[in-house]
């Protein structure tokens, strides 16, 4: 037999969304334990900008980088994917006129469509880009650090709220609008630098394996040539 909530008919009143999926117990439970055991913030008072772009049109020989789900790490955007002959490009002017959507250092990206429905990553760089229209450009405001932000959004905490709000169509969507009433844990601004740093930690790490590989692969590459 399938599992089965009850809902009462006051939560169903005044809501938009009446799906099963929704209203799972094991959801409920978890957002309202989430709320009684420390500070929470609802995710639209957390950030400044929160929408993805429409479409960026594909340019041939463009010098804007779209950035899609084959850019996307596990926590960190793939930079030198970029590069790779698959990427799709678009215009400066394009760009110029839809400014909001250029990436900037502390963008976080979601994902949302699809089987990867919720992922998320976070830039630390500058770059000259922009996101393709199934990931939501989030940007965080100074009552929370985006790095942490970003662990939250990628956590169980941030998915199984994924789960929640996606729609039930065959292929999974999320919107802005509903990504907006994510329920967000607010841990205090030293604990959160914390964890900031850690990932940061982890992104400098990873940046340096990757200077140390490629410096072995020249000299390799040097020695084969005497």
């Amino acid at each position: 037999m399938g599992t089965y909530s009850i809902v009462q008919k006051s939560q169903l009143e005044g809501g938009s969304r009446i799906d099963a999926e929704y209203y799972q117990s094991e959801i409920l439970n978890f957002l309202r334990n989430l709320s009684l055991n420390r500070e929470t913030k609802i995710l639209r008072d957390l950030v400044v900008f929160i929408n993805h772009a429409k479409q960026p049109p594909y340019v041939d020989r463009g010098e804007i980088p779209i950035i899609t789900q084959r850019h996307l790490g596990d926590i960190f955007v793939n930079l030198e994917a970029l590069d790779d002959p698959d990427t799709k490009y678009t215009s400066r002017e394009w760009l110029k006129l839809n400014p909001k959507f250029k990436l900037c250092s502390g963008d976080i990206l979601y994902y949302s469509v699809g089987a990867y429905i919720g992922k998320t990553n976070i830039i630390l760089e500058d770059i000259e880009a922009t996101s393709a229209s199934f990931i939501t450009i989030i940007r965080a405001n100074d009552k929370i650090d985006p790095l942490y932000l970003a662990i939250i959004l990628n956590s169980q905490i941030g998915m199984i709220q994924s789960k929640r709000w996606k729609s039930a169509s065959a292929q999974p969507y999320i919107y802005p609008k509903d990504i907006k009433n994510f329920v967000i844990p607010l841990l205090s601004k030293t604990d959160q630098q914390k964890i900031a740093n850690l990932v940061r930690q982890s992104y400098e790490a990873r940046r340096k394996a990757k200077e140390l590989l490629n410096q072995v692969k020249q000299k390799v590459e040097e020695l084969i040539k005497k």
